[in-house]
């Protein structure tokens, strides 16, 4: 069995795709509330200066930017922004027994 590539476009057919948004908008609208609470808490004291420089905050606008892109896949392209580059000679796990 083959996987779908996750960059190719949504397979979800136009008649599937407006009823998903109708079930998921206010979850979404919650979300997009809820981020917006949180950089306001950021951003409020006026000490952006203390924080415009810090490699967070630099990760944070580039996800914010991504969501605002037409790219396919974006939560793969989110989890590849915030995630560690694979390094080959990382220690293999072992049993904790």
């Amino acid at each position: 069995m083959t996987l779908p590539n996750p960059l190719k476009p949504n397979p979800l057919k136009p008649s599937h795709t407006k009823p998903l948004l109708d079930q998921q908008f206010l979850e979404i609208r919650c979300k997009i509330l809820d981020l917006a609470a949180q950089l306001d808490r950021l951003t409020r004291g006026g000490e952006m200066a203390a924080i415009e420089s810090d490699p967070k905050w630099i990760l944070i606008q580039k996800g914010i930017a991504l969501l605002g892109t037409n790219r396919p896949a974006k939560a793969q392209g989110v989890q590849e922004l915030f995630s560690l580059c694979y390094d080959p000679n990382w220690p293999k796990p072992s049993p904790r027994f």
